[in-house]
């Protein structure tokens, strides 16, 4: 009975010591290669990578519709609220005090809104508006 040593040796052809090293310099220096390759492909920098993903990942959340229209609504009231105040100062009787607490809660509104939604997508908070009510609400 022949062991499986001997079987394998008898079934394969016999291969010269110096072409056995060669082939093992070639797979190793393949190997390298291969190696050196896969770190040279690799990005410099890592942050720089994830700088750009935070970055696709802010103005697709600014592009949704929830955002540009609380944004939008946001901005509406704020102007609105800055006219009457700028109006009453003045001493113009085309607005009252009452409009002026209209708009005011028209304000807060939209701020609640704009708040709610940093807390649900939190890369808005890189926003200047949003930050803003984001800092005043959590300061109360």
């Amino acid at each position: 009975m022949h062991s499986i040593t001997e079987i394998l040796e008898a079934t394969q052809p016999a291969v010269p010591a110096a072409e056995k090293v060669d082939r093992r310099t070639r797979e190793a220096r393949a190997a390298r290669q291969a190696a050196k390759a896969a770190r040279t492909d690799a990005p410099p920098n890592l942050a720089s990578r994830l700088h750009i993903i935070q970055e696709h990942q802010y103005e697709a959340a600014l592009e949704t519709a929830g955002v540009k229209a609380a944004l939008l609504e946001h901005e509406g009231a704020q102007a609105r609220r800055d006219s009457i105040s700028r109006k009453l100062c003045g001493g113009s009787t085309a607005v009252t005090v009452n409009d002026l607490a209209r708009w005011e809660a028209s304000l807060s509104s939209a701020k609640e809104v704009l708040a709610q939604l940093a807390c649900h997508t939190p890369i808005l908070e890189r926003h200047p508006v949003i930050a803003g009510v984001v800092a005043r609400v959590e300061f109360k």
